[in-house]
C-alpha cells in the first residue's frame, strides 16, 4: 500500500471512529436524562431526602458529560478542561475494586483483656470470650484480604459510581457507608450509574447504605455516629476502605474518619453499668434529693455572671491566682477531681459535679478527709450518681441523665418526664457535665479552666495541686499507669501547636463541641491550655479581666436553684419494679439465645443475624419497655464485637464458622447471667451487688 494509500485509509477509519463516536454521544444525551429520572424515581421511594435535595440541584462547579468511541460516560470540568476518568473508565473502576480486594488489609479493633475492679458479670464474660477468642486463632490460616462478605465498608468519593457496581457484584456488604464532599460528582453519578437496581437490591436483602454528602468534617463526624448507633456500632469492628479519587477535601475527610473511628465503636455502656444506674437512680428518688425540673428559667440578673467551669488537666495549675482573685464575682465549679487540687489551694467552690455511678467519686471525696469543706458545696450531678456522694453535701439537685434507662423507663410509662429536666452531652467524663449543665440551666458566660483533654508531658497529666501527685510534685505511684496519663494521639492546641491526648479524650473534645453547638447563644471561653474546642473562643487567663463585675450573691443563686428550680419526685420503688418487665426481659432474651442454635450458612447471614438482633433492641426502644433496650445495647454490642473480629480472622469461610460456634455457650451463659441479675436491677446498688447472683 503507497503512502497516499495509508493516508487516505487511516483518514477514513478516523472519520469512522469519530461517526460512531457522534452516534455514541447521541445516544448518551438520550440515556443519560433517562437514568436520571429512574434513579430520582427509586430515591423518591427509598431515600426521599436525597431525591428532595436534588430534584432541583444547581451545580457549584459547571461540568458536561462526554465519552469516547466506547460509549461510557465521562465528566469534564469546564473551568479548566480536566476530565475526571481516563479513556476507559469501565476498566479504571473495575482495576481500583480489584485492587483494593486482593491487597487491601481489614480496619480491625477489638477488645483486650480488662481489669474487673467492681465485680462487672459484662467485663468478667467479655475477658473469657476475648480469651477463647484467642485460643481459636491459634494455628490458622489467617484472613488477609477483603473476603466473599464484610460487614461494613467505607467508600471516599461516589466519582460518577462505576465502582460500586463492581464492588457489589465481588463482595456482600451488609452496610455500605458512602462519603461524598463534592455534592456535585454525586449530581453527576445520578446520570451516569444505575442507582435504582442497586437500591432496589440493598432493600431486597436488608442491606444498608448511607451517604454523607457535600458536609463538613465535623457535620460528618457527628453524623456517623448517629448512624453507626442506629446499624449497630460492632460493624465498626472490621471493615475495609476505598479512596476513590485524589483530592485533598477526600483525603483530609478520610484522614479525620479513620482517626476517630474507634471512637466510634466505644462508649456504648454495658449491662451491669445500666443496673447500677437503674438503682442508683431509684435510691435518690427515695433519698428525696432535688431534681431540675422542666419550665423554670434564671432570672436575668444572674443569665450573664461569670462561671469558671474547673476541671483537673495540667493548665489549671496557671488558673489558681485567678480563681483566688476572682472567687466572689464568678460562679466556681469544680469537676470530678479538681476538688482536690482547689482543697489543696485553698479555694473553696460553689458547686461540685461528677458524673461517675461507681465508688471512686465517694472514695476520692472521702480522702479529702475535709467534712467541713464539702458540707455546704451545692453538689449537682446525673440521677445515676453513686448514692453515696450524697452524704458528703447537705445539698444536692439532680437531673435525669439522657440515654440512661431510668430516664426512658419514667418517659415511657409515667408523666414525670415531663415535669422534669433532662440532661445531655454529659459524657464520657466530667468536664462534659461540667460544661453541659451550666449551658442546661441557662448560664450564658463560661470560663473552661483546665479543662485540658490532654497534655504537654506524660508527668504532667493533671493539676499538681490535686489529689495525683505528693507533696514533691511527683505522680503517686498508684496513678503511674491510669488510662488518662496516656497518650496514643495528638489533637490541635487551644492556643496553637499541638497536645499529646487519647482516644477518650478526643471524645470528651467531640461532645463538648456537640454542647457548645447546641447553646449558641452562650459565650465559651477556652481558657485552658489543652486541646482546641471548636465554639469556644480560645482566651488566656491573663486576659480575664472581671475587676468591674460585681460580687455575686451566691446565696440568693444557691436557694433560686433549690426552691424554683428543683423538686423531689415522689415514687414507689413497686412501681418501677412493676415498670422493670422481668417477664419480658426474659422473653426477648429467650428469643435472641434460640436464635444462635441455629447454625448459620455464611459470614454474611452471621451478620444479618446479629444486625436483626440489635434492630429487636431498637424495636424495643419505640415501646413502653424502652429501658430494656438500653439495658442490653452496650453488651449486645461488645459481644457481637468479639464474634465479629474473629468471623473475619479467619480465611477459610467455614473454618471461620465453626470457630464462632466455640464462642456460643459462652455467650449462652452470658445471657442466663443477665437474665438473673435484671431481676434484682433495682438493688443493684455498685459495691453491694456481689451478692445478688447468689440469689433464688
Amino acid at each position: 500500500m503507497s503512502d497516499l494509500e495509508q493516508v487516505l485509509a487511516s483518514a477514513e477509519n478516523l472519520a469512522q471512529r469519530l461517526e460512531a463516536q457522534v452516534a455514541q454521544e447521541l445516544a448518551m444525551q438520550q440515556t443519560l436524562p433517562l437514568r436520571f429520572e429512574a434513579n430520582m424515581a427509586a430515591f423518591r421511594q427509598y431515600v426521599p431526602g436525597i431525591a428532595r435535595r436534588f430534584d432541583s440541584y444547581q451545580v457549584q462547579r459547571p461540568f458536561e458529560f462526554f465519552c469516547t468511541e466506547n460509549g461510557i460516560p465521562n465528566l469534564r470540568w469546564l473551568d479548566d478542561g480536566a476530565t475526571f476518568y481516563g479513556q476507559d473508565p469501565y476498566a479504571e473502576c473495575l482495576r481500583q475494586v480489584e485492587s483494593v480486594l486482593q491487597e487491601n488489609s481489614l480496619i480491625r479493633f477489638n477488645y483486650e483483656m480488662e481489669g474487673d475492679w467492681f465485680g462487672q458479670q459484662h467485663v468478667q464474660f467479655m475477658n473469657r470470650l476475648t480469651e477463647k477468642n484467642r485460643s481459636l486463632l491459634q494455628d490458622v490460616d489467617p484472613l488477609t484480604h477483603v473476603p466473599e462478605s464484610m460487614p461494613l465498608g467505607l467508600i471516599f468519593g461516589v466519582g460518577l459510581g462505576y465502582h460500586l457496581g463492581y464492588l457489589y457484584e465481588r463482595c456482600q456488604l451488609a452496610n455500605l457507608y458512602i462519603f461524598e464532599p463534592n455534592e456535585d460528582l454525586f449530581y453527576a453519578s445520578l446520570f451516569t450509574f444505575d442507582w435504582q437496581p442497586l437500591l432496589e437490591y440493598l432493600m431486597a436483602n436488608n442491606m444498608g447504605l448511607h451517604l454523607f454528602l457535600g458536609q463538613s468534617e465535623s457535620e460528618v463526624m457527628l453524623d456517623l455516629r448517629e448512624v453507626v448507633t442506629k446499624r449497630s456500632p460492632f460493624l465498626c469492628a472490621t471493615t475495609f476502605g476505598i479512596v476513590h479519587y485524589q483530592s485533598d477535601a477526600l483525603h483530609r475527610l478520610q484522614a479525620r474518619v479513620a482517626k476517630e473511628f474507634a471512637m466510634l465503636s466505644m462508649g456504648w455502656g454495658f449491662f451491669d453499668d445500666t443496673l447500677f444506674s437503674l438503682s442508683h437512680s431509684l435510691n435518690n428518688m427515695e433519698a428525696g434529693v432535688r431534681f431540675f425540673v422542666q419550665g423554670r428559667s434564671l432570672p436575668a440578673q444572674w443569665l450573664e455572671c461569670p462561671v469558671f467551669i474547673i476541671a483537673n488537666g495540667p493548665s489549671l495549675d496557671s488558673c489558681i491566682e485567678l480563681v483566688h482573685r476572682y472567687q466572689d464575682k464568678a460562679l466556681i465549679v469544680a469537676c470530678g477531681t479538681a476538688i482536690t487540687a482547689l482543697h489543696k489551694a485553698g479555694i473553696k467552690p460553689d458547686v461540685y459535679m461528677a458524673v461517675e455511678r461507681i465508688t471512686v467519686v465517694s472514695d476520692s471525696l472521702r480522702q479529702l478527709n475535709d467534712n467541713d469543706y464539702l458540707r455546704d458545696i451545692l453538689l449537682l450531678g446525673p440521677d445515676v450518681l453513686h448514692p453515696e456522694c450524697r452524704r458528703f453535701f447537705t445539698d444536692k439537685i439532680y437531673g435525669f441523665k439522657a440515654d440512661e434507662p431510668m430516664q426512658s423507663l419514667l418517659f415511657a410509662n409515667t408523666d414525670l418526664m415531663a415535669s422534669y429536666r433532662k440532661l445531655a452531652y454529659l459524657n464520657p467524663l466530667v468536664g462534659n457535665i461540667g460544661l453541659s449543665l451550666p449551658l442546661h440551666l441557662g448560664f450564658k458566660n463560661l470560663y473552661l479552666m483546665g479543662l485540658d483533654n490532654g497534655f504537654k508531658s506524660s508527668e504532667h497529666h493533671h493539676s499538681r495541686y490535686s489529689m495525683y501527685y505528693n507533696e514533691s510534685g511527683e505522680t503517686r505511684n498508684e496513678f503511674k499507669q491510669m488510662a488518662l496519663a496516656q497518650g496514643d494521639s495528638i489533637l490541635p492546641g487551644n492556643f496553637g501547636g499541638e497536645v499529646i491526648s487519647n482516644q477518650l479524650f478526643a471524645a470528651s473534645v467531640m461532645m463538648l463541641e456537640v454542647a457548645v453547638k447546641a447553646f449558641p447563644d452562650a459565650h465559651c471561653h477556652n481558657c485552658s491550655d489543652g486541646a482546641a474546642i471548636t465554639g469556644a473562643m480560645p482566651l488566656h487567663p491573663a486576659d480575664i479581666d472581671l475587676e468591674q463585675a460585681p460580687v455575686l450573691d451566691k446565696q440568693a443563686l444557691r436557694q433560686y436553684l433549690l426552691t424554683e428550680m428543683s423538686a423531689p419526685i415522689d415514687i414507689e420503688r413497686e412501681t418501677i419494679q412493676q415498670f422493670m418487665d422481668v417477664e419480658f426481659f426474659n422473653i426477648l432474651l429467650n428469643k435472641i439465645k434460640a436464635e444462635w442454635r441455629v447454625a448459620m450458612p455464611s459470614r454474611f447471614a452471621l451478620i444479618q443475624r446479629m444486625q436483626t438482633q440489635m434492630e429487636y433492641l431498637t424495636q424495643v426502644g419505640q415501646s413502653r419497655q424502652r429501658h430494656i433496650a438500653d439495658v442490653l445495647f452496650g453488651s449486645l454490642n461488645s459481644a457481637f464485637t468479639l464474634i465479629t473480629h474473629l468471623a473475619y480472622q479467619i480465611e477459610d469461610e467455614q473454618a471461620a464458622l465453626a470457630a464462632v460456634r466455640e464462642l456460643l455457650p459462652l455467650l449462652d451463659e452470658f445471657f442466663d447471667t443477665m437474665m438473673a441479675l435484671y431481676a434484682h436491677g433495682l438493688a443493684m446498688v455498685q459495691g453491694s451487688h456481689h451478692h445478688l447472683l447468689t440469689r433464688d
